[in-house]
Parts: structure tokens; sequence; C-alpha cells
């Protein structure tokens, strides 16, 4: 489960509210892009997965798709390797190896993927991670901030857009799901532009009342909805909620500040970034 989609489009807004609202963007971002390749990858290959192959091999959860590289383990190193860049602290890089490793041994222990499989996802995961840094490091200086962002929500969009000729129902969590952020978050920008109110205990009150709302409307929209064309749109309104609705409702409760739009309640008086 630690290298599934729907974790790390749930930390994705949990960066966007408790550390800087366009590296959560980011986040996103990569989750899209990396998907997209390994999609590619599977497709190009081929692989039928072990136990459809060897009859002695018994895959103990259900798996779909082709199963060459690994989704899980490519998602892992791609997206661990830039928190922990950002973190900058050695013992939460020595856990994003340790979860890389864990979710990759967890892929073949369960029967749905062979040893290359996960070595082939580890290692396309962190060339993806670092041509993404990479490609910010050196698009920021010569794009501006401003031109770089919209060049990111371009690229999530192209991206998934890419997604969605292969209509199956992770693919229409993460397009729904980043159109919606992405659009959300420009609307953000320009209506609200919410900033953090500092400390611990405000990030863990975000993260508490941000992370149930996200979470009661997904399972909302995984049961109702079903997994046709209706769960797109429904997704994206998810997406949006995290990146426009929530930082509203923050803003409301003082749990961020607003440079423009809503008003700051009382609450908000307890500072800010």
């Amino acid at each position: 489960l630690l290298g599934q989609e729907p974790l790390f489009l749930l930390l994705a807004p949990i960066l966007f509210w408790c550390v800087r609202k366009r590296f959560g963007l980011r986040v996103a971002g990569l989750v899209v892009a990396t998907l997209c390749v390994n999609e590619a990858l599977k497709a190009w290959v081929a692989e039928p997965r072990p136990f459809l192959v060897h009859a002695a091999i018994q895959a103990k959860v259900l798996a779909r798709g082709y199963s060459f590289p690994s989704g899980h383990a490519q998602l892992s190193a791609t997206v661990w390797p830039v928190l922990a860049a950002r973190a900058g602290r050695r013992w939460f890089t020595a856990l994003a190896g340790v979860l890389i490793a864990a979710v990759a041994f967890s892929r073949v222990y369960l029967g749905v993927h062979y040893p290359h499989d996960v070595a082939a996802g580890i290692v396309v995961g962190l060339l993806v991670a670092a041509l993404a840094m990479a490609a910010e490091a050196r698009l920021r200086p010569l794009l501006g901030p401003r031109r770089a962002e919209a060049l990111l929500v371009l690229g999530i969009a192209g991206a998934a857009a890419l997604l969605a000729a292969l209509i199956e129902r992770d693919v229409l969590l993460v397009l729904g799901g980043a159109l919606g952020a992405s659009g959300g978050w420009l609307l953000e920008e320009r209506l609200l532009a919410a900033r953090l109110v500092r400390g611990p205990r405000a990030c863990a009150e975000r993260i508490l009342l941000g992370g149930t709302l996200l979470g009661a409307a997904y399972l909302a929209i995984d049961r109702w909805a079903g997994p046709g064309a209706l769960a797109l749109p429904l997704y994206a309104l998810l997406g949006g909620a995290a990146t426009l609705g929530v930082p509203w409702l923050f803003v409301r409760l003082g749990l961020m500040t607003a440079d423009r739009g809503a008003p700051c309640s009382p609450l908000g008086q307890r500072g800010s970034s």
C-alpha cells in the first residue's frame, strides 16, 4: 500500500498544506509523469505477470496489466528521493531507501512481479526523479518562477491526457485528481493566495481536517461513481477541493492566512508565514 497512487495523491495535498504549495503540486506532477513512463514501458515490453506464466506462483493480491517494470517500485523510487532531497535529513534519506526496498520486495513476495521487474522499476524511478530535479534547476532561472509553474501545470495536464487513453480505475483517479489540483491551484493563487500559519499544531490540524474531508470524499466517489466516465469529473473536483476548497476553509478557520479574497477569522492571528 505504501507504493500505490492513492498514498502519494494524499501526500501531495499534505505537502501543499504544510510545506509549500508549489512543492505539493510538483509531487503530484511527478506521480503523473512516472505513471506515464511506466504505462508506456509496460505496453512496449508486454510481459505477463509471473502468476499467469508459472502455475507454481500464486498471487496473494489482485494485479492487472503487464508486469515490467513494477509500477509500485517505480513510483516509490521516483517520489521518495525527491522528498528526501527536500527534507535534507540523513534519517529521512535512510527511511526513504528502506521504503523503496521494502515496496520492491513486497511485490515479488506477493507473486505479482519478477525480481527484474522491481529492479527495473527502481532504476527508471530514480532516473525520472533525477531528470525532474535537474530540469527544475535549469528551467527555473531561465523562465522565472511564474512561467516555470505555468509550465508545470501544462506538463501535468499533458501527461494526464496521455493517461486518459488507458481508462482504468487507478488511471482515472490520477488523471482527474491531477487536472483538478492544477486548476484549483491556479484559481487559488488568483482568488485567495493562502499562506501557511506556521507551527506543528496548525499543521496537524490542517492534516487532520483536510485529510478527513478528502478521505471521506474519496470513499464516497469510490463507492458511488464506479469505474465509469462519471468518476473522472468527480476526481477532478476532489483535486480542486484539495488545492482550492480546503485552503479556503483553512483561511476561514484561521489555519491559513490570505493575501487576498476570503477574510481570516480571528483565529488567524496565531501567526503566519
